[in-house]
């Protein structure tokens, strides 16, 4: 059976990694304080939240601590209608108190103090009477919101009354604790609602952020040794060079190669890492645009020009003059050493720099390849990119060359770039 899994969250079984984050979080969760796990799409979020909440890693994460009652709340916002509101979000958030305790004991004080919640509407004086019972009772509500951002584009929800009530009861009651899954970083969430909350305390100023990063070299070689010693050191290093030391494209490729390796069509390792490469483009696309979407215009130009500059070497052609926008490059500094945190540029001993996932590269290369088949797509993809004010026609003029160059050369598409890839890898 193939080891290795991509796509869904990761089950406790399968997971690996991150101990630092889950310490600290179920640390906080331990002193009813709040958290928020920070990072790019695909790099573990919901398998973070998922593992804090599985029974099984209770006696791991929780030990030593006073023992509550801990009922684990998971919420995923993608998943929230369009005009969800305060009740609506409160009665999914207290679902399994409900179900384990509140309506066995319809009779009950606790049940009692619910209902009085739903003919309120879930205000913030309702909510804060159920919490005070619930501590008295010695229960503890941890509420895990995944795609915690998706709350902001909910008009019902992205209001002074919900966001101002969910900031007071999660730091003011002991019996709730928010860990929240989020792209934005907790500054640019406070940001977005600077506008909704102009004389107090940011409302998400209550969270110690944890960023996810990539994987460390244990990690990678931990990871990979599930193959258990079916792929080569060449394998490793192929792998490594293509998806970087990003979880999901490490899985994705390595499940590919696996599958190769099974399907036992190719005893050619420069053929089997091919097709492999090729697979990984496939399934990785979507991430790789939502990853692209979610950086700043600035960084998504600190890399292309990277990119602009890696390719020709690793084609041993010189196929335009790209010193215009490398001169540009000290003036990302700040972008490129974001990038490099999270893994995905690092930077060589001769000062220049390198995009690590070479999966990027390869899509990157495929958009400038597609867009500059005419201007008006060209124009239009710029815009997209909000580089208007980054790029001076001239500078236009040269990613529109550059970008027919690499066209002109790789008449296969992305396939022929993996070949040259793999060739040089």
């Amino acid at each position: 059976m193939n080891p290795f899994h991509h796509g869904n969250p990761v089950k406790s079984p399968n997971f690996l990694g991150r101990k630092k984050e889950l310490r600290r979080t179920s640390q906080r969760i331990c002193s009813s304080q709040s958290t928020a796990i920070v990072g790019e799409p695909r790099t573990d979020k919901t398998s973070v939240l998922l593992y804090l909440a599985a029974q099984e890693n209770h006696a791991q994460l929780y030990s030593g601590e006073t023992e509550r009652q801990r009922i684990f709340s998971f919420l995923d916002a993608h998943t929230f209608d369009e005009q969800m509101n305060q009740a609506e979000f409160w009665v999914l958030a207290f679902a399994p108190l409900f179900s384990a305790v509140i309506q066995p004991s319809p009779e009950s004080k606790l049940a009692s103090f619910y209902a009085n919640c739903l003919n309120n509407g879930f205000n913030n004086h309702s909510l804060a009477l159920m919490l005070d019972q619930l501590a008295e009772l010695n229960y503890h509500l941890v509420l895990l919101v995944d795609e915690f951002g998706e709350l902001l584009n909910r008009p019902q929800l992205c209001r002074s009354e919900f966001l101002g009530s969910l900031r007071s009861l999660a730091s003011i009651k002991s019996a709730l604790s928010l860990v929240i899954a989020s792209r934005q970083s907790v500054s640019v969430l406070n940001n977005l609602t600077q506008q909704l909350n102009n004389t107090g305390s940011p409302y998400f100023n209550i969270f110690e952020e944890y960023s996810l990063m990539p994987f460390s070299d244990h990690e990678v070689l931990s990871l990979l040794s599930r193959a258990n010693g079916r792929f080569t050191d060449e394998d490793i290093d192929f792998m490594v060079h293509a998806a970087g030391y990003q979880p999901y494209l490490l899985q994705a490729i390595a499940a590919a190669l696996w599958d190769i390796y099974e399907d036992g069509d190719t005893d050619n390792p420069n053929e089997r890492q091919q097709r492999a490469a090729q697979v990984l483009y496939g399934v990785a696309t979507g991430t790789l645009k939502s990853t692209w979407a979610a950086w700043s215009p600035q960084m998504r130009m600190a890399i292309t020009v990277v990119a602009l500059a890696q390719t020709p070497r690793l084609l041993e052609k010189r196929l335009f003059n790209n010193n215009m926008l490398l001169r540009d490059m000290r003036d990302f500094g700040p972008e490129l050493r974001a990038l490099e945190r999270q893994g995905y540029v690092s930077q060589q001993d001769n000062n220049n720099w390198r995009i690590l996932p070479a999966a990027i590269q390869w899509w990157l290369t495929d958009e400038l390849v597609r867009t500059v088949r005419s201007e008006k797509d060209f124009a239009q993809w710029i815009q997209a990119q909000e580089w208007d004010g980054l790029l001076t026609k001239k500078e236009e003029q040269q990613l529109i060359h550059a970008g027919k160059s690499l066209a002109d050369l790789l008449k296969g598409g992305i396939p022929d770039l993996i070949k040259f890839f793999v060739g040089g890898s």
